[in-house]
C-alpha cells in the first residue's frame, strides 16, 4: 500500500463475490481495498469507523436498498465517493443524487477501476448515458411501488387522487421506458434498478 492508493470499502450481501472483488481490486497498481462489509446494518457507523476514498456498493442489499443507503451516507456529510453496482445491465439511468457513479457487475474489472480512479481523481460523475426517453419521473415510480403492492389501477387511482385513465397512461410509459410488456417485468426491473424494495 502507498500512500496515494485510492482506498476502498466493499459493500456487497453476498460475501464470496465481495471477497472475490476485493482480491482483483487489490491486485491492480493505485488501489487498496481497506474492508469488506457483507452486511449492511449500522453501515454508517461501520463507514465512520475508517472512511475510504470510495465506497464500492451493491444496488441490492438483502433488505436494503442500495440508492436509500447512499443517499444516507451522502447527507452525512462523510468524504467519501460512491459507485453503486448492479447485476443488471441498465443501459441507461439518470444522475442520483449522492451517487457518484454507477456501474454494471458486468464490466471488467479494468473497467471498474479505470472508473473508481476517474471518480476519485477526477471528481465527476460517471453514469449510463440518460435520455428523457427512459428516465422514470417521480409520479411514475410511486405507481411502479404501488404496482409491485398489488395494487389494482383503481387502487392506485384512488391512492393518488388521479383518474384510472390517467393512471392508465402512467403504466403503458413505465413499460415502454423499462421495455418490458407487464407489470411483472416491470416490478422486476424496477427491483433491478433499485427504484423498488422486493416484497419481503
Amino acid at each position: 500500500m502507498l500512500a496515494d492508493d485510492i482506498s476502498i470499502i466493499i459493500i456487497d450481501d453476498h460475501k464470496m463475490i465481495a471477497n472475490a472483488l476485493g482480491n482483483q481490486l487489490n491486485a491492480i497498481e493505485g488501489l487498496n481495498v481497506i474492508n469488506v462489509i457483507t452486511d449492511a446494518t449500522d453501515l454508517k457507523q461501520k463507514i465512520l469507523n475508517n472512511v475510504p476514498d470510495v465506497i464500492l456498493m451493491d444496488i441490492r442489499l438483502g433488505k436494503y436498498n442500495g440508492i436509500e443507503l447512499a443517499k444516507e451516507l451522502s447527507n452525512s456529510n462523510i468524504d467519501t465517493r460512491i459507485i453503486l453496482m448492479s447485476g443488471y445491465n441498465v443501459g441507461s439511468i439518470p444522475k442520483i443524487a449522492g451517487i457518484d457513479a454507477f456501474v454494471s457487475k458486468e464490466e471488467s474489472i479494468e473497467s471498474l477501476s479505470n472508473t473508481i480512479k476517474t471518480v476519485f481523481r477526477d471528481n465527476v460523475y460517471i453514469f449510463p448515458h440518460s435520455t428523457i426517453e427512459n428516465t422514470l419521473t417521480s409520479s411514475e415510480i410511486n405507481i411502479l411501488r404501488l404496482i409491485s403492492e398489488d395494487k389494482t389501477r383503481k387502487e392506485i387511482a384512488n391512492t393518488l387522487y388521479i383518474s384510472e385513465k390517467t393512471v392508465s397512461n402512467h403504466i403503458s410509459s413505465i413499460f415502454d421506458k423499462l421495455k418490458v410488456r407487464s407489470s411483472v417485468g416491470a416490478v422486476v426491473k424496477g427491483i433491478d434498478l433499485g427504484l423498488i424494495n422486493p416484497t419481503l
